[in-house]
């Protein structure tokens, strides 16, 4: 199991979401050898609109939209990042996905997961994260935005051990 604290906010977080997440989804979690879990940690002294990124993340969920909601705020971070207007864009990219837009506007507006991304929050602080992105393989930290070849050589290891 992979568990990532991530800010959606953060390009080093962006990096690995776009060069590095990919690589382990094709060849272990599709191969059904890896779990993939994503935990939220927004780092709001620095990045204002992350905690609003999860929560839309979160709410898309509702929708079973998360996994294309993480992703289209990955790729877009350039766009939403530092603006005002954060909300009014992620509720536009529910629209892009096809989603019933007032219950996600609904979702958003009522800040109904803030608790929730902040719990994530304080449990990786608990565990130690300071910043993102933040990675425990099987409980093993792993700091910073890696390149896949650490991740496959750590995943083969285990893989290996538990043969």
């Amino acid at each position: 199991t992979i568990v990532e604290y991530t800010d959606l906010q953060c390009p080093f977080c962006q990096r690995h979401h776009e060069n590095t997440y990919p690589r382990i989804v094709q060849e272990y979690v599709d191969a059904g050898l890896v779990r993939y879990v994503f935990k939220d940690f927004p780092l709001d002294n620095i990045h204002p609109q992350a905690n609003l990124a999860a929560q839309a993340v979160r709410c898309a969920g509702e929708q079973e939209m998360y996994t294309d909601m993480h992703g289209l705020i990955f790729r877009t971070q350039n766009e939403w990042s530092g603006q005002g207007d954060a909300d009014a864009i992620f509720a536009g990219y529910a629209t892009t996905l096809g989603m019933n837009d007032a219950a996600f506007g609904e979702c958003l507006s009522s800040n109904k997961y803030f608790d929730a991304v902040n719990a994530d929050l304080q449990e990786g602080a608990g565990f130690g994260v300071r910043g993102t992105p933040a990675f425990f393989v099987n409980g093993q930290f792993v700091n910073g935005a890696q390149p896949f070849d650490v991740f496959e050589q750590m995943i083969e290891q285990m893989l290996a051990a538990s043969e």
